[in-house]
C-alpha cells in the first residue's frame, strides 16, 4: 500500500511537536512539584524544538528565578515579552531580576512600562513605590559621586544652554502666600522647558543635590552656594532672586540671572500686579529672561508660552502648597493639596500630572517591601498558563492537522502553545487497504 509523502511528512511533524508539547509538560510539571532543575532541562529541550514559544520562556524564567539564577532567569523573561508574553507575572518578575542583578536602571524602565500598560492593577501602588524608590536610588547615587568628584568639575565645560530656576526669597511676603514662590519657580521652569534652545535641569537634581549639602531653600539663593549648585548640576545659568508684596493684594517678583561660568550676575527687569495676575508676572519674568539670554522663541514656541495653565488663584496657591509639600517627601498632604487645585480649576494639568506623581505614595519613607513579600502577591493574580492537555487530546490534534474537523467545539485550552489551527482540505490515499 502506497501512502502519499504529505501524510508522511505531517506524521513526522506531528512526532516532532510532540515531542517538543512532551517535554514542555515535563518541565511544567517538575516546575509545579519545585524539582526545578528536572523543569529547566525540560524547557530547554522543548525550546530546541519550539524557540519561539513565550509560554516555554516564561515558564524557564520562573525555574531560572526560584534557583537564584537572576540574569538567566532575566534573559528568559525578556525573551518571553519579545515574543508576546505581556503578562503582569512575566513584566514583573523580569523587573524583579534585574533588581537583584543591581541593575537599576533597567528594573526601572520595565516598572514604568508596566505602570503604562496596567495602570489600574491590584500592584500598581506598590509598583509606584518601587519606581519611586529605584528613582530615588539611581539619583542619590549619581549626585553621590558628582559632590565626591567634584573638584574636577571644570565649569568651562558645562553647556551653556543649561539652566535652572533655583528659586525666590520670602522673607517679604505674607506667610500665607510664601509658597507662591514654589509655584512660580515651577510654572518658569515649565515653560523654559518649551524652548528647544534650552536645557532645563529637573527639580528632582536640585532638590537631592540640597539635600546632600544640607542647604536650606535661604541657602540656595546665597551667591556662593548658587555657584557651587550651578556646578554641581551642570546648569550654566541660574534664576533667582526674590518676591515680595509692597501692598497686601499685590505682588513683586524681582529676579536675577548668575552666570555660573563667569560669575556674573544679571538683574531682571521686576514684574509686579495683583495677587490674582500671577500668571501676567511670571509670564513677564519669563520672557525677560528669554531676551537676557537672547533666546527668541519661534512662532509655534511663542504659541505654547503663551498657554495660560490656570487662572484661578485658589487654585494655584494650593498647586505651590502641593509643590512645597512634595519637596518635603509629604506625599499625603501634597496630594490633598493637588485635589483641592484641581477642584477649584479641574483643567489645571500641571496640578493633574503632578497628583499622578504622588498618588500612591502615601507611607513611603524611603524603603520599599522585600521581593518575597511582592512574589506572593504576584503569584496570587498571576495569569500561569493551566497547559494540560485534555482528555483524548492526541487524537484531536491529529485529525485537525489531517484534516478532519470535530462536529463540536475544541475545549479551550487557556494559552497552551501546542493548540493547531484547524486545517480545511483534502487528504488522498491511494491504495488498497485489502490485506495481500
Amino acid at each position: 500500500m502506497r501512502v502519499e509523502l504529505r501524510i508522511v511528512t505531517t506524521l513526522l511533524l506531528l512526532v516532532l511537536v510532540g515531542c517538543s508539547a512532551g517535554m514542555y509538560h515535563q518541565g511544567k510539571t517538575a516546575l509545579d512539584r519545585h524539582d526545578y532543575s528536572v523543569a529547566i532541562a525540560a524547557f530547554q529541550q522543548a525550546l530546541e524544538r519550539q524557540p519561539d514559544k513565550a509560554l516555554i520562556w516564561k515558564q524557564l524564567g520562573f525555574a531560572y528565578y526560584k534557583t537564584d539564577q537572576f540574569l538567566n532567569a532575566a534573559n528568559s523573561f525578556k525573551q518571553a515579552t519579545l515574543l508576546g508574553s505581556n503578562d503582569d507575572a512575566t513584566i514583573l518578575y523580569l523587573g524583579l531580576s534585574y533588581e537583584t542583578l543591581g541593575r537599576k536602571d533597567d528594573a526601572l524602565q520595565v516598572y514604568q512600562s508596566y505602570l503604562l500598560t496596567m495602570p489600574e492593577s491590584d500592584l500598581t501602588n506598590r509598583i509606584k513605590r518601587r519606581v519611586k524608590y529605584l528613582s530615588d536610588s539611581i539619583l542619590q547615587d549619581e549626585i553621590s559621586s558628582l559632590i565626591a568628584g567634584e573638584d574636577s568639575i571644570h565649569v568651562s565645560q558645562i553647556p551653556e544652554n543649561s539652566i535652572c530656576v533655583i528659586g525666590f526669597a520670602t522673607e517679604k511676603i505674607d506667610p500665607r502666600y510664601a509658597v507662591l514662590a514654589r509655584g512660580i519657580t515651577q510654572m518658569l521652569s515649565d515653560d523654559l522647558a518649551k524652548v528647544s534652545a534650552l536645557s532645563v535641569i529637573e527639580r528632582a537634581r536640585l532638590n537631592e543635590i540640597a539635600r546632600e549639602l544640607d542647604f536650606t531653600t535661604p541657602d540656595l539663593i546665597e551667591r556662593q552656594n548658587a555657584l557651587r549648585l550651578g556646578k554641581l548640576l551642570g546648569a550654566a545659568t541660574l534664576v533667582t532672586g526674590e518676591i515680595a508684596q509692597p501692598d497686601p493684594g499685590k505682588l513683586l517678583v524681582e529676579g536675577d540671572l548668575l552666570h555660573v561660568i563667569s560669575g556674573d550676575s544679571v538683574g531682571l527687569e521686576a514684574a509686579k500686579g495683583k495677587l490674582d495676575q500671577f500668571v501676567a508676572i511670571e509670564k513677564k519674568m519669563l520672557f525677560s529672561i528669554l531676551d537676557s539670554l537672547g533666546y527668541k522663541p519661534n512662532d509655534i514656541e511663542r504659541m505654547r508660552l503663551d498657554s495660560i495653565p490656570t487662572t484661578s488663584f485658589l487654585s494655584f496657591l494650593a498647586y505651590s502648597r502641593g509643590l512645597a509639600y512634595l519637596d518635603e517627601n509629604m506625599y499625603r498632604l501634597a496630594e490633598a493639596e493637588f485635589d483641592a487645585a484641581l477642584t477649584e480649576d479641574p483643567g489645571f494639568n500641571s496640578a493633574a500630572r503632578a497628583k499622578n506623581q504622588v498618588a500612591g505614595l502615601d507611607g513611603y519613607k524611603g524603603e520599599i517591601e522585600p521581593r518575597s513579600s511582592l512574589e506572593a502577591d504576584i503569584n496570587e493574580i498571576k495569569r500561569i498558563e493551566k497547559s494540560e492537555p485534555e482528555s483524548g487530546y492526541g487524537l484531536i490534534m491529529t485529525r485537525s492537522v489531517l484534516g478532519f474537523q470535530p462536529e463540536e467545539e475544541l475545549p479551550s485550552e487557556g494559552d497552551n502553545p501546542y493548540v493547531f489551527p484547524k486545517v480545511k482540505g483534502a487528504v488522498m490515499v491511494r491504495g488498497t487497504f485489502e490485506p495481500d
